[in-house]
């Protein structure tokens, strides 16, 4: 494969405008639909104070992953016949991230990694000769990125985000999910066009109840938007029934001590503090009960229904000239004009 082209030395405001002109819109009842949703999700977190673009918080859950399961690497495993324990899970990850590392193409050199966790495919990158960078609005586990990496690491939305260099590569390995779609496929073309996008993540294709359902672009909508910018699929697969093993593994370990540590420190606190416990359910007692029915229905058999994990190198275009001549059916040759 070729090595990674210059973007061209065009403004975001002239690729936005010419985006803006052009009359391309893929499914635009669903498209529609999933923005007015996401406005109306702006407008609430306008009142609250907090917009989803400027949340920077910790995600507990993760650093339970890393402090108490003692996991370094925090993405789903690759399974083939491990078995189903923690160190199982452990030896499915690094088949996870060398696998994903080979996905790389011919001509990359410096590479953000989106939503960077621990480090740990950061390290193997850099391992294979790569520039590596992190990106994470988690400030704990920048903490840990750089404690562990010592790599440049930058505390953001990616969203928000603002480098001051492009990239030849953009890695999302589980976090495109927590990217707005609306503006993932844009921003990529706001902060270095003409780069590789290299997408790792789940997809919902049915509906199943609770938050675990809701996890993950509807995958239609995604592919919507890939095409919407014009970026050119180079590579594709579905890895969905290698790593629907670890959501068995996660609910193993909920039935087996998660369930009975909570149901134990319930009602221990109970028993010391019954009318604290008492306001304390009535405030929370029915998102806790959300939170333990989507854990109890976030298994493997669910997993295969609902999701599809899928691996994505995309290409994006250049600038709105290669974007235009995408969208016509033809690659635009030196000095053409859309």
């Amino acid at each position: 494969m070729e090595a990674i082209r210059q973007p061209a030395a065009t403004s975001w405001g002239d690729r936005s405008d010419g985006f803006r002109a052009h009359p391309f819109e893929p499914s635009p009842v669903r498209l529609a639909a999933a923005r007015a949703a996401r406005r109306r999700g702006r407008r609430l977190g306008w009142l609250l104070g907090d917009t989803i673009l400027d949340r920077i918080r910790v995600d507990f859950s993760l650093r339970f992953f890393y402090e108490v399961l003692d996991l370094e690497c925090l993405s789903y495993g690759l399974w083939a016949d491990e078995p189903q324990t923690i160190d199982g899970l452990r030896t499915a990850q690094r088949r996870y991230v060398d696998s994903l590392c080979a996905w790389v193409p011919d001509g990359v050199h410096r590479i953000l990694d989106v939503g960077c966790g621990t480090g740990t495919t950061a390290l193997r990158l850099t391992e294979l000769g790569f520039t590596v960078e992190g990106l994470s609005p988690d400030p704990y586990l920048g903490e840990v990125f750089q404690r562990r990496t010592g790599l440049p690491f930058y505390l953001s939305r990616f969203e928000r985000f603002a480098p001051s260099q492009p990239y030849d590569l953009i890695l999302m390995s589980e976090s495109a999910q927590y990217v707005m779609l609306d503006q993932l496929f844009r921003w990529v073309m706001r902060i270095t066009p003409g780069a590789y996008l290299l997408i790792s993540d789940y997809f919902t294709v049915n509906p199943a109840p609770g938050s675990f359902g809701k996890s993950g672009h509807p995958l239609e909508d995604f592919w919507d938007e890939a095409q919407l910018w014009a970026f050119e699929e180079i590579r594709r697969e579905d890895i969905t029934a290698a790593t629907a093993p670890t959501l068995d593994l996660s609910q193993m370990v909920y039935d087996r001590y998660l369930a009975p540590t909570s149901a134990l420190a319930y009602e221990a606190l109970t028993r010391k503090h019954p009318h604290f416990m008492g306001l304390a359910n009535l405030v929370v007692g029915n998102k806790l009960r959300r939170w333990q029915r989507d854990l109890a229905s976030a298994d493997g058999v669910s997993f295969r229904k609902a999701k599809r994990y899928l691996r994505v190198l995309f290409e994006s275009p250049t600038d709105m000239a290669e974007l235009a001549a995408r969208r016509r059916g033809h690659v635009l040759v030196p000095g053409e004009t859309s």
